[in-house]
């Protein structure tokens, strides 16, 4: 562990570095852990901040003093909190265990080999990958397990809760999308209609409608309520599979987007009339190397960006209206990116994301950098608050820092 002297020298680094004063950044080093840090998770109410160790401990902290409130002992891998904050869960070595915040007591453990896990919208189910990547749903309250689906290898990227999480949605071995109830586990509805394996779903922002991506190229526009394919949108005529076939719909829920991440190629349509708006492409495209780690396109919070996120290659950022490519970031030359999130800011003005063992902050009209946080050698985790007023870190040496209002 860093040495009380040696911690101030970094903080004093850290501010003259960042040029910036004491109002607008605030920097908590936590020494509580022994270990590195695998995970940090802040709570709902951004009041408290969850990190989990290798030293098998989780701890809880409060943001305001720094102090720790409680120690989860025996707790392992990955930590979040329940939507109302008044559970903890921790995943890892074979075992998944749920603790009451409040009095640091558990309430249920299952013995299972797990690698992630999340609750529904209203916090009453979880889902989280089993053995042999079956996705289990179980009863938040009990631990009982509901309802298994089971892994099929051809089938990525095709289990969610519905917004209101009353509903999941999966996709079945004979290639139709089916509705369960999230209480009873009981089929409510089959959606037919699809000539290849299905890669991707996403609701729109009313939870009304789902999104599908097929191997044969067509997104598709399934209506909840009944079951009915409202539209087709075709245009990509690629066969088989793409490295990452990825979509998002726009805030408004007036469009959608498509990424093929190998392609470095998105496309846009107006989904009232599924009329193709326009087809994005960068140069990034053309260089050589892989594009391995996560892919994802989105839209940006106010609909005036949109972001692909290319893995290992890079990070583009255009402009929806007019289709300019704004921001171009290849990875390659330095590709160690410790977190697959690029953030948008709320004003959607600026993105935060970790590459090359720093933290950077751009400003998107002209893709100046804004901040670097520099030195964090052995990141292992960074998140922003839920109220998008802080960033925090966590280190390979069991430290994490917590930076205040990064302008973002």
């Amino acid at each position: 562990m860093k040495n009380i002297k040696s911690i101030l020298t970094v903080l004093f680094l850290f501010a003259v570095c960042w040029n910036v004063t004491a109002q607008e950044v605030a920097i908590f080093p936590q020494l509580g852990h022994s270990g590195s840090i695998n995970s940090i998770a802040f709570s709902p109410d951004n009041k408290y901040i969850l990190s989990n160790s290798d030293d098998q401990t989780s701890k809880l902290w409060d943001i305001n003093s720094g102090r720790i409130i409680r120690t989860f002992n025996n707790s392992f891998g990955s930590v979040i909190f329940s939507p109302n904050g008044n559970q903890i869960l921790s995943g890892g070595a074979n075992k998944i265990v749920l603790y009451d915040t409040n009095t640091g007591n558990e309430i249920w453990t299952i013995n299972d080999d797990n690698y992630s896990f999340v609750f529904n919208s209203n916090g009453r189910q979880i889902i989280y990958n089993g053995a042999n990547n079956n996705k289990i749903l179980i009863d938040r309250l009990t631990g009982r397990e509901i309802k298994t689906f089971r892994f099929i290898e051809s089938i990525r990227n095709t289990l969610t809760f519905t917004p209101d999480g009353r509903n999941i949605i999966s996709v079945s071995e004979d290639l139709k999308l089916v509705l369960w109830d999230t209480v009873t586990g009981q089929e409510i509805r089959t959606f037919n209609g699809f000539a290849g394996n299905v890669f991707n779903l996403k609701f729109s922002p009313d939870g009304n409608q789902v999104l599908s991506y097929a191997s044969e190229g067509i997104i598709k526009l399934w209506d909840i309520a009944t079951g009915r394919e409202n539209k087709a949108y075709s245009g990509f005529n690629w066969n088989g599979i793409d490295n990452g076939q990825f979509i998002d719909f726009s805030p408004d829920g007036n469009q959608i987007a498509a990424l093929s991440s190998s392609r470095g190629i998105v496309k846009i349509w107006d989904i009232a009339t599924g009329r193709e708006i326009r087809t994005l492409t960068s140069q990034l495209n053309t260089l050589s190397g892989g594009t391995y780690g996560n892919h994802y396109v989105k839209f940006s919070q106010d609909g005036r960006q949109i972001l692909a996120f290319l893995g290992s290659k890079g990070i583009i950022i255009w402009d929806v209206n007019s289709g300019r490519e704004i921001i171009n970031i290849s990875l390659e030359e330095n590709n160690w990116l410790t977190t697959s999130e690029v953030i948008f800011s709320q004003d959607g003005r600026n993105i935060v994301f970790c590459h090359n063992y720093n933290v950077k902050i751009l400003e998107i009209t002209s893709g100046r950098e804004i901040r670097t946080i520099n030195n964090f050698e052995y990141i292992s985790d960074i998140t922003l608050s839920p109220d998008r007023r802080h960033i925090i870190t966590g280190l390979r040496d069991g430290t994490i820092d917590l930076f205040d209002n990064p302008k973002i």
